[in-house]
């Protein structure tokens, strides 16, 4: 607790001494040691944040995918066909797109 009193103490005095040249560095050098702590905190809790987003987020669950199904996907030869016509309807329906209309430039 006398930490804490002499801490207080000195700052009330370099507080009601700050025009005089001796206790400006004084204050300037508090000023500084507070921005550097602020700066840290927020670092550091930016840096924990984005830690927190990216693992529960970003990562997959463990438990959502059972550990046997991912060592070998099985692909049947219907469910193949149906994939490769689907990517078949996707190319045509973006060459009909394509060839819809062409859209005129308004900078002329």
């Amino acid at each position: 607790m006398k930490s804490t009193s002499s801490i207080m103490s000195h700052l009330t005095h370099a507080y009601a001494y700050r025009y005089e040249p001796e206790q400006r560095g004084r204050m300037m050098i508090l000023w500084w040691r507070a921005l550097l702590v602020c700066f840290g905190v927020a670092v550091v809790s930016m840096a924990l944040c984005g830690y927190a987003t990216f693992e529960h987020v970003l990562l997959p669950e463990v438990d959502a995918v059972p550990h046997a199904d991912m060592s070998r996907v099985i692909f049947e030869r219907s469910m193949l066909a149906h994939i490769l016509d689907m990517f078949d309807a996707r190319a045509t329906r973006y060459d009909e797109i394509k060839a819809m209309s062409v859209i005129a430039d308004p900078s002329k």
